[in-house]
């Protein structure tokens, strides 16, 4: 007796033979790359990117211990995070991505709370 070929509705070709579409895993799920690949992309190193992952500046999505990122949600992460030449409203240095007071300077350590005419200056009544 010879065993005859049997029709497995779990099978991979099983909702191919009814004409019926399977949920295929490369068109719902995005290709995910790893740190080196990030880093390499952007002329980093691998550390930077870690830290951007711990500070939560960068998009990524952890699976268990790892951490992966969909390259699309990086690109659109660098766009968001791109200053054009002209744009003065955040200078180099400027780390807190506000824009400086029109006609300001950026202030030194000490003047950061203190009154220009005030007892800290020689101002004031004493």
């Amino acid at each position: 007796m010879t065993p005859s070929p049997r029709n497995h509705a779990s099978g991979a070709g099983a909702a191919e033979s009814r004409g019926e579409e399977g949920p295929g895993p490369t068109a719902t799920l995005p290709t995910l790359v790893g740190i080196n690949a990030v880093a390499s992309a952007l002329g980093v190193t691998e550390r930077h990117i870690r830290r951007l992952v711990d500070e939560r500046r960068i998009p990524f999505v952890r699976i268990g211990y790892f951490v992966r990122f969909d390259p699309v949600d990086v690109a659109r992460w660098v766009r968001a995070h791109r200053f054009d030449p002209g744009d003065r409203s955040v200078e180099p240095g400027n780390r807190s991505g506000r824009a400086r007071p029109e006609g300001g300077r950026q202030r030194t350590k000490g003047e950061n709370n203190r009154d220009p005419g005030g007892p800290a200056m020689g101002g004031g009544n004493r």
